[in-house]
Parts: structure tokens; sequence; C-alpha cells
């Protein structure tokens, strides 16, 4: 087969067995920063006067005067001080508590429009500036810190960005201030080395901190929230819900991104992306929020898990319980070996973030696998007792003459416990007894092109020449020359897949399971003739799980409104059952 036959092959499996997601996500359209007006503003010099004393003596401001404030106009833009003015009348005015309910709506966009333009002067080139005097009005600043004490270095206006193909609840309430997404360097040190290597990505909030009046002078405070130390802003005595935008920082995370990437390296040369190997963290660590760990399937990548980590974050009532976890791992080896090492590295986080192992959030974790990412997933929730090992070897582990840290590696590929801290389960468009595709002239192909790591076949090499001697017969093709990789694993008839699919969940885990169809058959009558295109609903039917749904998809049930809100019920599931009530609001 020539070069480029070979490279074109490789591309369709690719498109196929990934599912793929889009590269963009959101859209940045650069606003001209705001120009002063040329006009006169309409306020008399006498009623300027006067709203100037009365604000320096502390007297509150009649209402015909907050009235007149925020309801003159001109046929120019107002100037920077009427739009200061505005702001401070229409902050006084939210602070007032008989404030008319039905009118706080209009009285929370002036306030956002005004402090916006003002803002704005204060912004050059993705920074902002401490402060800045005009004639008549000084603006100060101050900047956030994140959750590691840092700076962010990069900001942008939420009303530049535009989020490609994600949409907000309807029901989203509208919040106070301007919402910013910012950013800065991952430093790798501390708890930055659970953040994604891009870099940290998060929401803020600008909002009017506090106003001082010096003569003919306004002064006007600015303040960044940070948005996970802070949800609601006070004005006087009512509380206001801030105006964040986490949804669109994870979105600009991914836009700097470049997973794909690393996803044809980590099927095809695994050890050109080992390091990148981990479970990332989205958002800062909560204890008391359930973790969604999510993982992709081969060659693919967390861009996949886009739609649901949008719902997650753009959703109050969701972002309040949960918090959004991804795993990557190279895909080119076997799924047993991959799902060991990432029970390993979630160990290792999980004693990072809670030595003592008692947050809710470590004991109550739901996993979501798609793909081969739902065979990972799965083996955090089986006991495989000796079934594995037996299949694979023909003496007990220890006549295998390892040295103890090979022994228990090799172990805990064939022999693990399901952990339980993980209390669901949804796999989606996962192959539980293998894909046709895999075993296909196109699987042959690129299964001939996977390079395995070498921490994966060294681990077999140390068992030298005996290998073939300690292997059943059955597992002699797969293992004899230190193989087999992901793609020849999830060809029909590997005898450990087989296996896996006998062995049910633990009885404490609720399993839901997604199947796509891209035919015109349905259950239950043509069940058998269902098909995403990759994986048949023989291969992904699940007869263990607590629920099952066919969606009409591709092999990408992952975007399905349906396939998410079954992940959501999965979700609150795990939130009305974990471990730690007292922790719920």
């Amino acid at each position: 087969m020539s070069l480029f036959l070979r490279y074109l092959t490789l591309g369709v499996l690719f498109a196929a067995l990934s599912g793929c997601s889009s590269a963009r996500f959101v859209q940045w359209q650069p606003l001209q920063n705001s120009v002063p007006g040329v006009s006169k503003s309409p306020m008399s010099e006498s009623i300027r006067t006067s709203l100037l004393t009365q604000l320096a003596t502390g007297r509150k401001l009649t209402q015909s005067q907050l009235r007149h404030c925020l309801t003159s106009s001109t046929p120019q833009p107002p100037d920077d001080w009427q739009r200061a003015i505005r702001l401070v009348c229409t902050h006084l005015w939210l602070g007032r508590i008989e404030t008319d309910p039905q009118l706080r709506f209009g009285l929370i966009q002036s306030y956002n429009t005004q402090l916006e333009q003002l803002a704005r002067l204060l912004y050059q080139q993705g920074s902002f500036a401490g402060n800045k005097a005009l004639p008549g009005l000084t603006l100060s600043l101050q900047l956030p810190i994140d959750e590691s004490g840092q700076l962010f270095s990069r900001y942008w206006f939420e009303t530049e960005l535009t989020a490609l193909g994600y949409s907000r609840s309807a029901d989203t309430p509208a919040g106070l201030g301007v919402p910013l997404a910012a950013y800065r360097a991952n430093t790798g040190q501390g708890r930055d080395r659970w953040y994604p290597p891009e870099g940290i990505f998060r929401g803020v909030s600008l909002v009017l901190q506090d106003f001082a009046v010096d003569g003919p002078n306004l002064h006007l405070q600015l303040e960044g929230i940070y948005q996970q130390q802070r949800s609601n802003w006070h004005i006087g005595q009512n509380l206001y819900p801030l105006a964040l935008d986490a949804g669109t920082a994870y979105l600009m995370l991914l836009e700097h991104a470049d997973l794909d990437a690393i996803s044809w390296s980590g099927l095809f040369d695994a050890d050109k992306v080992e390091e990148r190997l981990g479970i990332y963290l989205l958002e800062p660590y909560s204890p008391d929020k359930i973790p969604v760990l999510m993982i992709h399937g081969l060659s693919s990548n967390p861009y996949i898990w886009s739609h649901l980590s949008w719902r997650i974050f753009t959703r109050p009532d969701l972002a309040k319980r949960y918090q959004v976890w991804h795993a990557f791992y190279p895909s080119g080896p076997p799924p047993f070996f991959n799902a060991m090492r990432l029970r390993v590295v979630t160990e290792k986080l999980r004693h990072a973030l809670s030595p003592a192992l008692d947050d809710l959030a470590v004991n109550n974790m739901l996993l979501v696998g798609h793909s081969m990412g739902g065979i990972v997933a799965r083996m955090y929730v089986t006991d495989s007792g000796d079934r594995l090992w037996k299949r694979t070897f023909t003496v007990k582990p220890d006549q295998l003459g390892l040295d103890p840290d090979s022994l228990a590696q090799v172990e805990d590929i064939f022999i693990f416990s399901a952990r339980p801290y993980v209390k669901a389960l949804v796999t989606l468009d996962t192959p539980h007894r293998g894909s046709a595709m895999a075993a296909s002239t196109l699987g042959s192909v690129a299964s001939a092109m996977v390079s395995l790591p070498g921490r994966f076949t060294g681990l077999f090499a140390r068992l030298g020449g005996q290998l073939k001697q300690v292997l059943t017969g059955e597992m002699l093709p797969f293992l004899g020359d230190f193989g087999p990789n992901s793609i020849q694993v999830l060809a029909p008839g590997h005898p450990l897949m087989d296996e896996l699919a006998a062995i049910p969940a633990a009885d404490w885990v609720e399993w839901y399971s997604v199947v796509g169809n891209n035919t015109r058959y349905a259950c239950p009558d043509d069940c058998e003739r269902i098909s995403d295109g990759v994986v048949p609903y023989a291969s992904a039917h699940q007869p263990y799980a607590f629920r099952e749904i066919v969606v009409p998809s591709e092999h990408d049930s992952y975007r399905h409104g349906a396939s998410l809100d079954l992940i959501e019920e999965a979700m609150e599931s795990v939130w009305r059952t974990a471990e730690a009530p007292a922790a719920k609001e």
C-alpha cells in the first residue's frame, strides 16, 4: 500500500473511531474602547453640583434625582463623567431595600452598560491599567488574584466573545457586573500541576466597589471579583448574583489548546505525549462538589466533552454541585494498561486534594466514558478477581519472577477491584464486545503503525524468554511480542474483552448506557440491526445498565441532548446519595 493511501486510510479510521469535535469554540471580535462624547451633558451645572454636594456629604439622593440621573439623554453618546454619575446613581438605587423587583432588571442592565464603558478606558491590549485620570473623574481598578495567589495576565470582555455552537439556558438569571475571561500561565507548581498545561482560564466579574467625591471630582473604585471565590455581591443590604462567565473562560481554554495533535501522537507514538497523561481539573478544587470525570476514547481527546462541560459551567444549579475533571491518556496501548495507569493517577489526585480522604468530592465521583473510554471507565467499577489473570497466564503472579514494582503493575492490569469512591458510570458508544472496524483492513493498517510506549513493552519484556511459556494459548498471539495495541484489543473476540464484558459493576454503582444509532432501524423490534457506524448495538448494549437509551447519532452521542440529559440524571443520583450530606446546601 502506498504511503498516501496508508495515511488516507488512517484519516478515515481516525475520523470514525475518535468521534471528531470542532477545533473552533469561540470567536473573538475586539470592540473599540469607550470614546468620550463630544456633546455637553444635558445636566445643568446646578444639578451636577447638587448631586456631587449631596454625595460628598453622605445624604441620600431623592428618587427624583436618581431618575433624572438615569433617564437624561443626548443625541450623541454621553461623556465619561455622565457615565460615571449614572453608574453611581444606579448603584445607589440598587442598594435601596424598597426598590421594585421588576425595576431591578433594567437597573442592572444600566449598571453593567455604564460599568463596561468605563472599564474599557482602563483596558488596552488585553490588560488593565490600575488607574486613569480624566476631567472631573478618576478611575481605579483593583485586579483579583486566583486561588494560588497569582494575578491574571490577560483578559477578554465577554461581550467580545461569541461561543460557536453553544447556547445558554434561557432561565439563567441576569447578573450584576461585567463578566471577563481571564488567563495566566501554568507555573507547573503546587496545584497548577493538576490544571491544563495550556494555562489557567477563569471567569472574573468587574463591579463598582466604592465611590468618593472630592470637590468637583468624582472617584470610582472598580474591583475584579474572581468567580470561584464569590458568587454574590452586596449593594447596601441587597444581595445580587454576579454576572460570571466560567463557560466562556472554558471555551477560551479549548481555543488555546492543541489537543488534536496530541490525540494523533497518543495513538501512533504514545511516548511523545507520555508527559500529558493525567487527570486535569478545569476549575479550582471544591471539597463539596461532585467530580464528573470524563474519559475520552481511541485517538480522541477532551475536546469531545465540550458540550457536557459547557452545560455544567453555564447552569448555576449544576455548577454549584459538580466540578469538571478531564482525563487524557495516550490511546495506543490497550485499555487494560491505560485503566491501570489512570486508576493510579486518580488515587494520587485524591490524596493530594484531600490528604485525609474525608471530603465529599473524593468519595463520590461520576465517571463518563466514550467509546474505548467507556472500557477504561468500567474498570473502575468492576471486581475482576482472577478471571482476567487466568485468561492470560498459566501461572500465579508470584511465579512470574518479576521484581516487586513490576509485579505490582502487571497484577493491577489484570487483577483489580471496584473503587468505592465511584458511585455511578455512564458509557457512550462503548464497544463492550469489540468493533468490527478494528478488525477490518482499516484497522489492520492502523494497528501496524501503532508504536507502543516503552513503559508498556518494557513491562512485559522483563519476563524475557519465559513470557511465551507462561501465556495461555489464546493470549499468546496478543502478548507474545510484548503487545497488543488498543486497536487489536478492540477487535471482536479478544479474550480479555469477552471476559470483562461478562463482569457486572459493583452493586453500589448505577450504570447508565447510551447507544448511538445512525440507521433507520429502532428498538425493540430491530435492536440487533442498529449501529452508530462504528459500534453495533450488540456490542454497545449493556445488560448490566441501570438505564439505557438509544439516541439518533453517529459515533458521537456525547453531543446529543438526550445523552446530556441522561448524564445529568446520573449526576443528580450521585448528589442525592453522596456520603457527606452535611456538606450539602
